[in-house]
């Protein structure tokens, strides 16, 4: 299983968690007017504190994952001494930078008008949808990738090299 796959569903995971909290009500706090200086407003605490946090810890960890993670992947598809391939990798990363944008603009206005209108269950609901869809097209385009194995020494020891230079000569 490829790094890209693990925080995939790792941040499919973290969605999960927080669409299960909104859709249960035992699992947050009662509703609570902000503006209204009467209403009594309670902070989530004990296990549900723990169930958000986890959850927005776990989509953290998982995009930082998949952003760091499909550049390079994609990079890797091209074979840098064809001369056709070459010019390709500037082309596939204005799409893909077009695709973030695009998808951020997207999130910006359809997401947050299903949490606004229809709630907060549902606008997770699409985002974990789409992270599964989503990870399901990489896993199924796997068989396609060009996989570049790098051949190395323990990952242990590389690091220890990098803190210690004069350690493993």
């Amino acid at each position: 299983m490829s790094i890209n796959q693990i925080m995939s569903l790792t941040y499919s995971q973290g969605i999960l968690l927080l669409l299960v909290q909104a859709r249960f009500p035992n699992l947050k706090p009662p509703p609570c007017i902000i503006f209204d200086p009467t209403s009594h407003c309670e902070r989530v605490h004990g296990g549900n504190a723990a169930i958000l946090y986890i959850g927005l810890y776990l989509i953290a960890a998982g995009m930082a994952g998949i952003k760091a993670g499909v550049p390079s992947h994609g990079a890797d598809q091209f074979d840098e001494n064809d001369p056709h391939e070459a010019k390709q990798p500037s082309s596939f990363f204005n799409w893909l930078l077009l695709s973030a944008c695009a998808g951020a603009v997207f999130s910006l206005i359809f997401i947050v008008w299903i949490q606004t209108d229809v709630g907060w269950d549902w606008g997770f609901g699409v985002c974990a949808i789409g992270s599964f869809v989503g990870t399901i097209i990489y896993v199924a385009g796997i068989p396609r990738y060009r996989i570049h194995v790098i051949q190395s020494t323990n990952p242990i020891t590389d690091v220890i090299k990098v803190c210690d230079p004069f350690a493993l000569n």
